[in-house]
């Protein structure tokens, strides 16, 4: 079996919600409700929280060493640098990446996309079918690794999934999920301070302090209450074309 590895990338360096992260929802900050949610990954090895080696940063360590999970400290800008330095530490096969704001992720679909990718023999994994924040990025380590020599623009390693979905690049495999869970319209992310009203909602209604909220649930909920749904569905997620004007996402 291939060795999984699960990097949550954080950091605590955020504009329009201030050190989201570490922000309390039903007792517990978002980063500890993303690493709940990771341990419920049945594929994944380790779970690691990769942040920047900022002083900034360094509250974030509390919280991995209050879940038991290890955490890696690398690059500040580079998120691809930063990964395979965690890469070279833990030695996997495959990485997931889960970034800090995405605290109501489907620890399912991981599974799902982890034995699909092993089965398939691609370099990147994903779906375009479920909600935003809904999913991870799944990605081989060997091609982490011609990522890095690829790119020609650091600050582009933020933007991973655009990077990967190149399909001149790299083998790219696109799931179906079933029709229960197609969402694409669902905004999940926890990025801004309506974003936050709107997870709050979420868990105050789903989550009994024990074990996550469950993501099939949480769906079925959202179909059943449009007015959670109309808290944070006006929130626009940067562009492609916005982005390429500023960093260099262009491939070698």
């Amino acid at each position: 079996m291939k060795k999984v590895d699960i990097y949550i990338t954080v950091r605590l360096k955020s504009k329009r919600l201030p050190r989201k992260a570490v922000v309390e929802v039903a007792g517990q900050t978002i980063l500890e409700h993303i690493i709940d949610r990771a341990k419920q990954i049945k594929h994944a090895k380790n779970i690691v929280v990769c942040t920047s080696t900022n002083e900034e940063d360094t509250p974030l360590l509390e919280y991995a060493q209050k879940k038991g999970v290890p955490f890696f400290r690398g690059s500040e800008n580079n998120v691809v640098a930063r990964f395979l330095g965690a890469a070279e530490l833990f030695k996997p096969d495959i990485c997931v990446r889960i970034t800090g704001d995405n605290c109501l992720f489907s620890p399912e679909f991981i599974d799902y996309g982890i034995e699909q990718h092993i089965k398939n023999g691609v370099d990147y994994t994903t779906t375009k079918q479920m909600a935003g924040g809904g999913k991870g990025d799944i990605f081989s380590y060997d091609a982490l690794v011609r990522l890095n020599k690829l790119m020609q623009d650091e600050n582009a390693s933020e933007y991973l999934s655009w990077l990967f979905a190149d399909d001149k690049h790299f083998k790219v495999q696109w799931l179906d999920v079933e029709e229960s869970l197609k969402r694409p319209q669902y905004r999940l992310h926890c990025d801004t301070p309506d974003d936050l009203k709107f997870i709050k909602e979420v868990y105050a209604n789903l989550y009994d302090g024990k074990s996550i909220v469950d993501y099939k649930r949480m769906i079925a909920f959202l179909d059943a209450h449009p007015e959670i749904v109309e808290i944070n569905k006006n929130i626009i997620q940067v562009s492609k074309d916005q982005v390429k004007n500023t960093i260099n996402l262009e491939l070698k």
